[in-house]
């Protein structure tokens, strides 16, 4: 009996190695839907900071703020995927019910405001679909796959995909200063 016990114990395990983990990902809530980012690019989530708003950019940029020293700018990652953002554009920013994602690059510190956090998962190659799928339907270059989890399809945002949107707003803003 305790070695059928064992025998099963040994065979789970077995199984769970078996799974190809691809990466680690946090899900997190914007309105009604969720969205995942790869974690090795998260450096921290904070509690909503007051942002302090920079005048003449992007409607995508909510501002800057103070972490621990460093000025970190803050985007809207609704305003990014072309939703309704509720945020009011006012001098400072503040909502205790947000919070805010770190995100890092190889040089680039960011933060994405978002509406709160689901879950942390693994992501095996069994539950993930990467960009392939994703062109059929449209091309975007914010996504990169698309997680399979509790019975949802879960985007995973593209933090280079993000970088280039941001670069291009910049651009944008600095063609609109010399007009």
């Amino acid at each position: 009996m305790e070695k059928e016990i064992l025998n099963k114990r040994v065979e789970k395990e077995e199984e769970k190695v078996k799974r190809n983990i691809l990466f680690n990902a946090i899900i997190f809530k914007l309105d009604k839907s969720f969205f995942a980012i790869n974690i090795n690019y998260l450096q921290e989530i904070i509690f909503f900071k007051t942002i302090y708003r920079v005048p003449n950019t992007a409607k995508e940029l909510l501002g800057v703020i103070n972490l621990r020293g460093n000025i970190v700018p803050v985007f809207s990652l609704k305003s990014i995927l072309e939703e309704n953002d509720e945020i009011k554009h006012t001098n400072k920013i503040f909502d205790e019910e947000k919070l805010i994602l770190i995100l890092k690059d190889k040089k680039d510190v960011f933060g994405l405001v978002v509406d709160g956090i689901y879950k942390n998962v693994s992501v095996t190659d069994e539950k993930y679909r990467n960009q392939d799928v994703i062109n059929k339907w449209v091309k975007n270059y914010l996504f990169e796959g698309i997680i399979l989890e509790d019975e949802r399809e879960i985007f995973t945002l593209s933090l280079s995909g993000i970088l280039d949107y941001i670069s291009v707003i910049k651009q944008e803003s600095k063609y609109k200063e010399v007009k």
